[in-house]
């Protein structure tokens, strides 16, 4: 269930994560998914997966922001957050070890921050992270970044992305379910990756 009769929560939130940047959808109760664009004027939906920490201080900031105050110079960059946190090794800020996974959530935060306007932090009931890999070191991760944030969410979970591709389509109309559907993922970097998802009515379920 993603929203609760008991509160007056009432966002889902979703964040597509990868090394090089992440995706923020959201949806209101009762209405349609809406992708967060970085530029409101344009569909601009990639948001680096970068911290800076500024030079002699505890002042933190991700995103386009971040690179942009590394490369004049303000700041330490720190990037490759996801696979920092699966991997599990500190990292080395400035003369100073971090939890990778505490830099991981505080990314999350930095985030969370960025679509305020439009979503309350205190208004989201569910939080989801969607990945292309989740093996066990970036579950661990996962459950640490969850722990790090500690928020007042009523659930807060993760897939990879056949699973997502999968519960999305089993939402859509009949109509979408007639023909075999094909997912197709590039992110400008690696190969275009395929996934099919096919249905059999002869079979329950029906989808394979």
């Amino acid at each position: 269930m993603l929203f609760s009769k008991t509160t007056n929560k009432k966002y889902a939130v979703g964040f597509d994560l990868s090394d090089t940047a992440c995706q923020v959808s959201y949806s209101e109760q009762g209405a349609e998914p809406v992708t967060f664009s970085v530029s409101p004027d344009n569909e601009d939906f990639d948001i680096p997966m970068t911290l800076t920490k500024k030079l002699g201080a505890n002042i933190w900031y991700c995103g386009r922001e971040a690179e942009a105050r590394a490369d004049r110079g303000d700041g330490t960059k720190i990037r490759h957050l996801l696979s920092a946190a699966a991997l599990g090794k500190p990292v080395l800020i400035e003369d100073e070890e971090y939890d990778p996974s505490s830099l991981l959530a505080l990314y999350v935060r930095r985030v969370l921050a960025l679509i305020e306007p439009q979503v309350p932090t205190e208004a989201i009931s569910v939080l989801t992270f969607t990945l292309d890999t989740l093996d066990r070191p970036t579950i661990a991760a996962l459950g640490k970044v969850r722990d790090f944030l500690a928020l007042p969410f009523d659930d807060l979970c993760w897939e990879n992305h056949q699973n997502s591709f999968f519960s999305y389509m089993l939402q859509q109309s009949d109509s979408m379910h007639e023909k075999d559907v094909l997912l197709c993922e590039y992110d400008g970097v690696n190969a275009m990756k395929l996934n099919r998802l096919c249905y059999n009515p002869g079979t329950t379920p029906i989808a394979v």
